[in-house]
């Protein structure tokens, strides 16, 4: 599942190390995904006596006779969503962003006022009375509140919008966002 390939130049990493000399042989890698975005259209390779993975242009690298660059070459899927199945689900998704704000406000042991006072001094200007209005109604606020709490709360916006009561919601939640965060992270 690889290709021996030589370095054209030397190739140097974004901090400038020298990661490989011209002529240096390395082991291409095929199928990887990169965590950097700045790696998409780049080739995963391991260089003889390196421990870990570089990623170099393929114009860098001379592949032998018969080997396709463009098949080793790490490409962004047209969406994330491409080959990720998405959950369908026969009864509707419930939530109730009021008691989530609620339940997470007070796993931290804040009043009101303290995520208020955390989501202003973060950028959003808002009340404790605001806060008080959204937890108790239960369709959620627009999308700069959400951000805003989740930042302040130190919990991603999507925790806000499952069902914290169910554990199957989370198991659901899971399901979803494994298989996801493979495909944009490589994880």
């Amino acid at each position: 599942m690889g290709a021996l390939v030589v370095a054209v130049k030397d190739i140097r990493s974004d901090g400038g190390l020298c990661v490989a000399r011209a002529g240096a042989v390395g082991h291409a890698r095929r199928g990887l995904r990169p965590h950097e975005p700045n790696n998409w259209g780049k080739v995963a390779v391991r260089w003889n006596g390196r421990k870990r993975l570089y990623w170099a242009a393929p114009a860098l690298l001379r592949f032998p006779k018969g080997a396709d660059a463009a098949r080793y070459t790490a490409v962004r899927p047209a969406s994330p969503f491409a080959s990720v199945s998405l959950p369908l689900t026969e009864e509707p998704h419930e939530f109730d962003f009021g008691q989530n704000l609620k339940l997470c406000r007070e796993a931290r042991g804040w009043p009101q006022k303290a995520l208020a006072e955390r989501m202003s001094s973060a950028g959003f200007s808002t009340t404790q009375s605001t806060v008080c209005y959204q937890e108790s109604k239960a369709t959620p606020p627009g999308g700069r509140f959400v951000g805003a709490a989740a930042r302040a709360l130190g919990v991603p916006p999507c925790v806000l919008f499952l069902d914290l009561r169910d554990c199957a919601s989370f198991g659901k939640a899971r399901a979803f966002l494994e298989p996801l965060a493979e495909v944009l992270c490589g994880e």
